[in-house]
């Protein structure tokens, strides 16, 4: 992935609006700030689209890795992304 992408998820009552220039990107922060929030939202977009309730812009394909599955590794859950064309991951790591 070259360049920088801009993103725009919205809810109702919370706008997230930022841009990447990585292909995997690490959300870091204090406690309470948004970053869960952010990647359900993202997520909830990508499985049921308008339906969800939220509302997701990107100049970029994107991926919302969310670990729920033990067992599973991260490698194993974004391998299928190997060969995409350079999209955006994110992901939620509990563990």
């Amino acid at each position: 992935m070259k360049g920088r992408y801009h993103f725009r998820v919205k809810s109702k009552k919370t706008v997230f609006e930022f841009d990447i220039k990585r292909n995997i990107t690490v959300l870091k922060g204090d406690s309470a700030t948004g970053k869960t929030t952010l990647l359900h939202m993202m997520y909830e977009y990508l499985r049921a689209g308008r339906e969800s309730g939220y509302s997701v812009s990107a100049d970029c394909a994107y991926y919302v890795y969310l670990r729920r599955e033990i067992g599973r590794s991260w490698q194993d859950i974004l391998f299928p992304l190997e060969n995409t064309g350079g999209g955006v991951a994110a992901g939620y790591w509990t563990g």
